[in-house]
């Protein structure tokens, strides 16, 4: 993948630093959610901060892009960001995908593609069902909620932003990330959410998209 970059480099930094602060508020909200659910000492600012770091960079690389984006889509692009943000806190620090936020994500996926003349209804249906029968085959293997029903609404949720390509990316890139993880953590027993590799798949998907794509599906 080769980036070339617009005539915003030279305001890389401001831009930067505003994304930052966007963000910061984006994830207030989790934060009330938890407070209110009776979980907010599960909220983990160490790692709120990383996260917002790099979904602040991400959403630099999109404003960036030279590809013939309107505002429109690149605003979008940045919203989206923002939802797999808010999510990937949740589940990375209370182990949680409220059907509160996967099911804004989706109303808000088919919103902006109906914006822009896009329905991907069958790749949600498709993508919903494969990862229900996952789901169903690894809680019968382990004998317990393996793969939680959040992550299921949260691959709906992908498929309504993304379609079947990016879908199918998102996916795999991070189911591979979770799996590389898993085998490299110093505790072989060690479980961990799902939902944070797969919204970061998402992310990488939505800049190769951008970005002179190497992987087409």
């Amino acid at each position: 993948m080769i980036f070339y970059f617009n005539g915003l480099v030279p305001w890389s930094p401001l831009i930067y630093m505003a994304l930052v602060l966007v963000f910061s508020a984006v994830v207030k909200p989790p934060i009330r959610f938890l407070a209110e659910q009776g979980a907010i000492t599960l909220w983990d600012g160490r790692i709120s901060r990383l996260f917002i770091a790099g979904y602040a960079l991400a959403a630099l690389l999109l404003l960036l892009a030279p590809a013939p984006l309107s505002l429109f889509e690149r605003v979008s692009a940045v919203l989206f960001l923002g939802f797999m943000l808010q999510l990937s806190m949740l589940d990375a620090t209370a182990g949680w995908l409220p059907i509160e936020y996967t099911g804004v994500t989706t109303a808000s996926g088919l919103l902006v593609m109906w914006q822009r003349d896009e329905q991907h209804l069958w790749a949600m249906a498709g993508i919903g069902a494969l990862f229900a029968i996952v789901r169903f085959y690894c809680n019968y293997r382990a004998k317990r909620e393996a793969l939680g029903l959040g992550d299921v609404w949260l691959a709906v949720a992908l498929a309504a932003w993304c379609g079947w390509s990016g879908t199918l990316q998102a996916l795999l890139t991070g189911v591979v990330g979770f799996v590389l993880w898993h085998v490299c953590s110093s505790d072989a027993r060690k479980e961990g959410p799902l939902g944070p590799w797969l919204c970061a798949g998402a992310m990488l998907a939505l800049i190769n998209r951008v970005f002179n794509p190497v992987v087409v599906w």
